[in-house]
């Protein structure tokens, strides 16, 4: 048993630090924004040390990362207040928000829509387009995505009829749902 024990802790670090390396990677690719860089590493560094487990940040760029007005929101719960902080650019100071524990319902959403368990959007017809790069960060889940605005409101067929039943409803990716419900927030 404490093999076991020893060995999920092994790969939960180990899927944390890849998943944390491709962040990292993706954060550099922030047009050479080394303020908005440094401020991101720096809030999250100090929310993990203040024990701040259930953080997700939306980064809004272009998917080739070309935008130089790249925005990041960072979303946090603490003692069951909910938090946001918008880092936008160097010339502009990033205040953390305290909101209503409202923002829980993001990570609720996440979690009742098992976001690891669905399949990828479709793809886009255009080369590039505007997005949404999503990191979650959970106890025992880190999870990435990618929402680009040509993808967000794609259907999807939710389960299937059976005989003698209507057809079944088509209904909103859960992940655009999740970046409406984002910028809801921050409006």
């Amino acid at each position: 048993m404490y093999n076991l024990l020893s060995v999920l802790v092994i790969c939960f670090a180990f899927s944390s630090c890849v998943i944390e390396k491709r962040h990292n990677a993706r954060v550099q690719g922030l047009n050479g924004n080394t303020c908005q860089q440094t401020e991101l590493a720096t809030t999250l560094t100090q929310l993990r040390q203040a024990g701040v487990d259930s953080i997700m940040t939306f980064l809004y760029d272009y998917d080739n990362g070309t935008v130089e007005d790249a925005v990041y929101h960072i979303v946090w719960i603490k003692k069951k207040q909910g938090f946001i902080k918008t880092l936008r650019n160097c010339t502009i100071p990033s205040i953390a928000v305290q909101t209503s524990n409202k923002v829980g319902s993001l990570f609720a959403f996440y979690t009742q829509n098992k976001f690891w368990d669905l399949p990828e959007l479709q793809r886009c017809n255009q080369s590039h387009d505007m997005g949404y790069y999503i990191v979650v960060y959970l106890p025992n889940k880190v999870g990435h995505y990618n929402v680009r605005n040509c993808q967000r409101h794609q259907l999807k067929k939710v389960g299937k009829a059976l005989p003698g039943e209507a057809p079944k409803q088509l209904e909103k990716d859960p992940r655009s749902v999740l970046v409406d419900m984002l910028e809801g927030f921050i409006k």
